[in-house]
């Protein structure tokens, strides 16, 4: 069962094939369909036409703790249209919908909640529960109203790539590549090994990833709240296998430097310790 981001996510990530193929038919409730409809709408409803005949469009989003303005051109304005409507197509010729009904009723004030205004987000609990599907969802209120309501069984996207990687749906490149748009997406909550921080390390030696995009993928080692003592062994791990295995030095040095900036980042004057040991500028001019 996945709610309206899942399947945004997914889509992009270009992981449902490989969800269906483990799990059977995707589950999703009409309540979903209808955001997705709407978003088909606003997306052919925005903008207006420029004094030179061509459609352009504004629009305003959040990022990084600050207002950003865009404008969309024609082509970018037609290119939204057409993903909107490639996913309503999925939606509504591949999915399941389930109706948003439990196997029991909850206690009277939840169903108050659920037909108020704005209940419409209890809906894939409520069919999460009537159907046995396992819930997909990166809101963790959500995943946990739907434990404590009725002990639905939930799981966010990160375990979700680990467990189709697993089982051979999808290779390690991918879980690495799907982890990668994650954290651009905004994605907080996610975990590293040093299993998989050597594989990107492996992707940027081939050139399928770039300095950058290994750089957000270490982002995870050392965020801010992080348990450093296991951040710090995760590190260590993957820089001590890095440079037993990679065979172009240059890679080995990158990909050090990368992680082991990641790694300090947040920790201010207690970086010391961990640097401590870098090269002299004499040192450093030598090589």
């Amino acid at each position: 069962m996945l709610d309206a981001i899942s399947v945004y996510l997914l889509r992009r990530l270009e992981l449902t094939d490989a969800i269906e193929a483990e799990f059977g038919k995707i589950g999703v409730t009409q309540t979903t369909i209808d955001i997705f409809s709407k978003r088909l709408h606003a997306a052919q409803s925005m903008g207006g036409y420029d004094e030179d005949g061509k459609l352009r469009a504004s629009s305003m989003s959040y990022r990084d703790g600050g207002i950003v303005l865009s404008e969309l051109t024609e082509d970018e304005i037609k290119e939204k249209i057409r993903i909107h409507q490639v996913d309503l197509d999925w939606l509504i010729g591949s999915c399941e919908v389930v109706p948003a009904i439990a196997k029991e009723d909850p206690a009277d004030e939840v169903i108050r909640l659920k037909n108020g205004p704005g209940g419409e987000f209890l809906d894939d609990i409520f069919a999460s529960d009537g159907s046995g599907k396992l819930l997909v969802s990166d809101d963790l209120i959500l995943r946990q109203l739907g434990k404590g309501l009725f002990g639905v069984d939930g799981v966010w996207i990160q375990p979700l790539l680990f467990h189709l990687e697993e089982r051979g749906y999808i290779p390690p490149s991918k879980v690495i590549s799907s982890t990668i748009q994650l954290i651009e997406a905004g994605e907080h909550a996610l975990s590293i090994d040093s299993y998989r921080l050597l594989i990107g390390a492996e992707m940027l030696s081939s050139g399928e990833i770039s300095d950058q995009e290994f750089m957000v993928l270490s982002s995870i080692i050392g965020q801010r709240g992080a348990g450093m003592q296991s951040h710090v062994k995760v590190a260590l791990e993957a820089i001590n296998v890095l440079w037993r295995t990679v065979s172009v030095l240059s890679v080995s040095q990158r990909a050090t430097g990368i992680i082991l900036r990641n790694l300090v980042r947040h920790q201010g004057s207690d970086s010391s310790c961990l640097l401590y040991t870098s090269p002299s500028p004499r040192d450093r001019q030598k090589s």
